[in-house]
């Protein structure tokens, strides 16, 4: 029998979740927002080329803590990859320019 309190919907097409607390309430509460927040990202690709998750996050004026699990989500959907370029970002680390592949 299925747990219900314990079941994921099978990532990436719904947010994941590490432990059924804190990590699920947070995936639960941006579920209905995902998809058209993956949508968002691969329009801002498709207009301004390459971008970091920073980048991403300003652009959509949100958390990197919201944009950045989507980046995820759209390279396990094959939706994007790296771009081969890099760029610093506001830690002043290296980081990953994304595109879209559509």
């Amino acid at each position: 029998m299925i747990d219900l309190f314990q079941w994921q919907p099978p990532y990436p097409s719904a947010p994941g979740y590490t432990e059924p607390t804190t990590s699920r309430e947070a995936a639960l509460a941006i579920a209905a927002k995902v998809t058209r927040l993956q949508d968002d990202i691969i329009a801002l690709l498709r207009k301004h080329g390459n971008l970091t998750a920073h980048e991403l996050a300003c652009e959509m004026k949100m958390s990197k803590d919201i944009t950045s699990p989507r980046l995820s989500e759209l390279r396990e959907m094959g939706r994007i990859v790296p771009s081969g370029q890099r760029r610093k970002n506001e830690s002043g680390r290296s980081a990953i320019a994304w595109r879209s592949t559509e």
